[in-house]
């Protein structure tokens, strides 16, 4: 009879211990989606400021602008190698790896 008793006093406390809570999960959950989150952000005040974005010319905007939508019409050819396929090789270039600005030679 008590070995019945030591038994359900170790399987209650067993049952209460292991439904306690989710423990290291439930403190750290969402940490990590908002370090990626405010990482992105470059400059959390800038919804405070209120003055009109300038330095952008007229024509030069509507230039960009013409760009942007020409970009939308369609060719009338699709293209036609499929995007599993093109993998553009990664060559090194001389200098590669040393630090140095080998673009502007």
């Amino acid at each position: 009879m008590r070995k019945k008793y030591c038994a359900a006093a170790v399987l209650i406390v067993l049952i209460t211990v292991g439904c306690n809570n989710y423990g290291a999960l439930k403190k750290d959950y969402g940490n990590s989606y908002d370090a990626a989150k405010y990482g992105q952000i470059l400059n959390p005040g800038a919804s405070k400021n209120l003055q009109p974005v300038t330095g952008l010319p007229g024509k030069a905007a509507e230039s960009t602008m013409k760009k942007y939508t020409d970009s939308f019409a369609s060719s009338g050819q699709a293209s036609q190698t499929p995007q599993s396929f093109a993998i553009t090789p990664i060559v090194p270039t001389e200098g590669a790896g040393t630090g140095q600005n080998v673009y502007g030679k």
